[in-house]
């Protein structure tokens, strides 16, 4: 049996892999000189003897060497995937989900990292890293969290300028070294355990506490180096699918008011502890003789306001009431309040001064127009009711003539007040305010969310049914027992959302102009159902129900043809009314499609409307002839 037989698998790869060592071998020199002599005497013109055979030999020889070149192609490029999948297993790629987590929890701490340090540095002194063990440990976690990540960076993907991802190790370890790596690792020595050992060491030669401090916090000031890895905040928050979630669910008004709380809670703690560490430097040291003896807005401070019972912001153990007293000069510089009770006394801290006032001018000049774009933002909804407000105002004013109120009445002695009306203006304004979200009395799907339009037609289908289907469960035959997403879709798309005020009536063949017959299902308010009135008898009080919220009127009518006279009813508005309006033509077209639908469930609703008409019908016959 020949090796390219189907049935003979084995022979195939025996001859795969001969091709492959007769590959790798590569053809001998006298089969390449044959092939060049082939290739050259198939140039020359031959005499018809012995030219057959001439072809034939140059003909073999040429695919030998094409083998040869396809073989080497392959097996080159076998080797440069392998190598690729071997160089990728240790890739750390942007969108992995463990890498966005682990970034989350990077952020995290550096926001504590962003409280903790300043504080430590210019406020306490971090002598409660000596004396309070567990706060130790904590500091010393916080930065092995930094060590972990310094060195994940070596295997991080990254997007290069032109938007490309870049997944070759040896570039990622060149980018990060010639760029991050040194002060991320500087950042990350461990500075809080070193200044352990140092402070107790003094403390315990020298026995002062206070003093102890003065000099060993600056050690401190490199891990300040980890607030560079803000620079991927802005990324971090973009990528994290988490904070993406909770950003859509929020209102962005609402995020952008909390990050400019943030913004100024952040700026005033920083402002605090550098001008506490101002006071510190000036006194040399935290002990209370210091701050009193020597020249420092502290001193001065303590000098013209303490009290008894007040705070103290003398010594290393009256950081907390230091803090505060720095916290509140922070925020009147900010918000450019100014007591006065707190000045400068050297020229540093003048200069110190002059430098957080700059910043804070500039801060809070940044904070209140970002506050105002806020504020107005929030307010859209309500400026758009008070706007649309002063139009109604301007047309009631229209209605009524020089003297007041306007009264006409029609041949058949029906009244209109222009009072009246102008009253069911305004009411009908301010419950659309109040209870609905559109402004128009008819709106569809895109007119409450504009956003519908630019999503795909895929999307736009699946929240179309996401939207409604919880009304289509009302109607049995538009069921998600009977039609599928895509049906409901389709009804979806082109359902009508409809507001009435109260004490409007309404013909449902044609609530409004162009859309005729259909279902309405009432989403808020209630209203009384009448069948249409028939020439020459009077509305019995049977024949006259409530509809409130959540119930479906027309279910049945809809399927009857226009010519029944069961087809046409009324709407009596009680209160005002939201509706959700589904065509017929809509509803139609789906069970003309769908059997199940019809034969199982619409035919029978059909038949019932039918035998209540005539029913109805005949009572509504036999009353009249009765009276």
């Amino acid at each position: 049996m020949s090796s390219s037989d189907p049935e003979n698998p084995n022979g195939l790869k025996q001859d795969v892999e001969s091709d492959r060592m007769s590959s790798n071998a590569g053809p001998s020199p006298s089969d390449l000189k044959t092939a060049a002599s082939g290739s050259s005497a198939s140039r020359k013109e031959a005499t018809p003897k012995g030219s057959t055979s001439t072809r034939n030999a140059s003909d073999s020889k040429k695919k030998v060497s094409a083998n040869f070149l396809i073989s080497t192609v392959k097996e080159k490029s076998v080797r440069t995937g392998e190598d690729v999948v071997k160089s990728l297993k240790w890739v750390i790629f942007p969108d992995n989900k463990y890498i966005k987590a682990w970034d989350l929890v990077v952020l995290a701490g550096l926001f504590l990292f962003s409280f903790i340090i300043p504080y430590q540095i210019g406020v306490s002194g971090s002598i409660a890293l000596v004396y309070n063990i567990p706060w130790l440990v904590f500091n010393i976690f916080l930065n092995s969290i930094f060590v972990v990540d310094t060195f994940l960076y070596f295997f991080r993907a990254y997007y290069a300028s032109n938007g490309h991802l870049v997944l070759d190790l040896k570039k990622i370890r060149r980018c990060y070294l010639s760029t991050l790596f040194v002060p991320n690792l500087l950042s990350v020595l461990p500075y809080t355990l070193g200044f352990y050992i140092l402070a107790t060491l003094y403390i315990e030669s020298s026995g002062n506490r206070g003093d102890a401090v003065r000099f060993l916090s600056l050690i401190l000031f490199a891990s300040l180096l980890k607030l560079l890895r803000f620079s991927r905040a802005k990324t971090i928050l973009a990528r994290s699918d988490v904070v993406t979630n909770f950003r859509q669910k929020r209102n962005s008004q609402v995020l952008e008011l909390w990050k400019y709380v943030w913004l100024i809670v952040i700026v005033s703690h920083w402002f605090a502890c550098i001008w506490s560490f101002v006071a510190i430097v000036q006194a040399d040291g935290l002990s209370a003789e210091k701050f009193t003896a020597t020249p420092n807005w502290i001193g001065g401070w303590y000098a013209d306001n303490a009290t008894d019972g007040g705070l103290n912001p003398l010594g290393w153990d009256h950081a907390l009431d230091r803090y505060i007293l720095s916290l509140f000069w922070a925020i009147q510089t900010i918000t450019s309040i100014g007591y006065g009770n707190i000045v400068p006394v050297t020229r540093a801290e003048y200069f110190v001064a002059c430098c957080i006032q700059l910043c804070a001018g500039v801060m809070w000049a940044y904070v209140i127009g970002g506050l105002t774009g806020v504020v107005a933002g929030m307010g859209v909804r309500a400026e758009a009711y008070r706007h649309r407000s002063d139009e109604a105002n301007e047309l009631i004013k229209a209605l009524s003539d020089d003297n007041g109120a306007t009264t006409l009445v029609d041949e058949d002695g029906d009244s209109l007040s222009s009072y009246i009306v102008a009253k069911h203006v305004r009411k009908y304004i301010h419950s659309q305010y109040v209870v609905a979200k559109g402004n128009s009395c008819v709106s569809t799907i895109q007119d409450y969310y504009p956003v519908f339009n630019t999503l795909t037609p895929e999307l736009q289908e699946a929240s179309s049914v996401l939207l409604l289907n919880q009304y289509f469960n009302i109607v049995p035959y538009l069921s998600s027992k009977y039609l599928n997403f895509k049906e409901q879709a389709k009804i979806a798309q082109q359902c009508v959302n409809l507001q009435f005020a109260a004490g409007e009536l309404i013909h449902t063949e044609c609530p409004v102009e162009g859309l005729g017959r259909g279902v309405y299902i009432f989403r808020g308010g209630c209203a009384f159902a009448l069948r249409q009135q028939a020439k020459g008898f009077k509305e019995p009080l049977s024949s006259i129900h409530l509809v409130t919220s959540g119930i479906a009127y027309g279910v049945g009518t809809v399927l009857l043809q226009h010519e029944n006279p069961f087809a046409k009813g009324r709407l009596n508005f009680l209160t005002f009314s939201q509706l959700v309006f589904i065509p017929r033509k809509a509803i139609m077209d789906v069970l003309q499609k769908n059997e199940r639908a019809w034969k199982d469930c619409a035919r029978w609703v059909y038949v019932r409307t039918l035998l209540r008409a005539a029913k109805a019908d005949h009572d509504l016959r036999e009353s009249g002839e009765k009276r």
